[in-house]
């Protein structure tokens, strides 16, 4: 989860790491990535259109991570602005019991599209776009600024520059 990886790399664990949010902390080099659109993805059977409206995800059954995960306070806080209260009826912290609680129909949960690709393609799920309350996540690539060596300090230089010329702040993926 993000939380740990942040600790990691603020500790020197990790040399870099892709986080949910800019981590500034204890010197961390942080560089905004991409942005991708989050989505509500639902069992098949579920028969969503692919346009909802906030209030409608809110009334469906939601498996959403814990509140220690930084999606879900995402997640809290548009429910929170738009004075919603979603319908949870579990938080699961791992992407592989969530897809497969989607798949099994016990709930749609809310997720960048890259993450369910091959079920998607299968037909096993549907996706679905908040259109009054659209949701982003953001990727940073985050550098330790702990004694580094010279080949982490050039992996990270190098990854900065790529993403730099390859996605500019802003730039946001399709979906």
């Amino acid at each position: 989860m993000t939380g740990e990886l942040t600790e990691r790399v603020i500790n020197g664990q990790l040399d870099l790491a892709t986080l949910l949010r800019n981590e500034t902390r204890a010197g961390v080099r942080s560089t905004p990535m991409f942005r991708e659109n989050l989505h509500v993805i639902s069992p098949a059977s579920f028969g969503l259109p692919s346009r909802v409206r906030l209030a409608d995800v809110g009334a469906l059954r939601l498996l959403l991570p814990s509140t220690r995960h930084t999606l879900r306070a995402l997640y809290d806080a548009v429910f929170r602005q738009a004075e919603i209260t979603p319908a949870i009826v579990a938080e699961i912290d791992s992407v592989s019991m969530i897809k497969a609680a989607v798949v099994a129909g016990i709930g749609a949960t809310i997720n960048p599209l890259s993450s369910w690709t091959e079920e998607l393609e299968a037909g096993l799920v549907r996706s679905s776009r908040a259109t009054d309350f659209p949701m982003q996540l953001n990727f940073w690539l985050s550098c330790s600024p702990a004694p580094a060596t010279a080949a982490s300090d050039a992996v990270c230089a190098v990854l900065e520059q790529i993403v730099i010329d390859v996605a500019p702040p802003g730039r946001s993926t399709a979906g």
